[in-house]
């Protein structure tokens, strides 16, 4: 990724006519040039992660859980029961009607 970013800036200087060194201070500046830039994209890309992580909720906190236990009270197997026989209801009602035929063993 940092080799990526660093031939992009070095293609950029070498547009610009920045590439050409012969002193030790040229080096010198050169390197500048290079790791201002490195640095930058750096942080920038850090922060997006970060950002990125805290959005999906990895915050690095130890007590994560990554499901809550929901108890089941009487209400719900009450509720339960109460859809069981609606639905039984139904379908021996449709087959009392005629909308709904089983089965009779013929293609």
């Amino acid at each position: 990724m940092i080799k990526n970013e660093f031939e992009i800036i070095r293609n950029a200087h070498q547009i610009r006519g920045a590439g050409r060194t012969i002193t030790l201070r040229d080096k010198l500046k050169q390197i500048k040039r290079y790791a201002i830039p490195l640095l930058a994209s750096g942080i920038r890309k850090a922060e997006r992660t970060a950002v990125a992580m805290e959005s999906k909720g990895f915050t690095g906190d130890r007590n994560r859980e990554f499901y809550n236990v929901i108890p089941v009270s009487k209400k719900d197997w009450l509720l339960f029961c109460l859809l069981i026989c609606i639905v039984l209801v139904s379908a021996f009602t449709s087959h009392q009607l005629g909308y709904l035929t089983l089965y009779k063993g013929e293609l």
